[in-house]
């Protein structure tokens, strides 16, 4: 049986991965400046949310249009390459 588009998933995954690793990178930026507290974790979370509800509403727009699949790899991104920085 066919398992689906393999790129597509693998694309998936390093797009959530690097949400949350941005999550977690704007938490460091920020905890100097204003330290770690709730309402911190809420405007970030808050914002993280707001921005992917925006690019849902964009696909479900993108697919309502009946675009075939193929044009649409011009909007997927390549998963990204390793970076040899340690």
């Amino acid at each position: 049986p066919k398992r689906g588009n393999t790129n597509l998933k693998r694309g998936t995954t390093y797009r959530g991965r690097s949400v949350l690793s941005l999550e977690l990178i704007t938490s460091r930026i920020l905890t100097p400046f204003f330290g770690v507290s709730l309402y911190i974790w809420t405007t970030i979370l808050s914002t993280t949310l707001t921005f992917l509800a925006f690019g849902y509403q964009f696909g479900g727009w993108l697919t309502e249009r009946k675009v075939k699949m193929k044009n649409l790899k011009h909007v997927d991104l390549p998963p990204p390459k390793r970076s040899n920085i340690e």
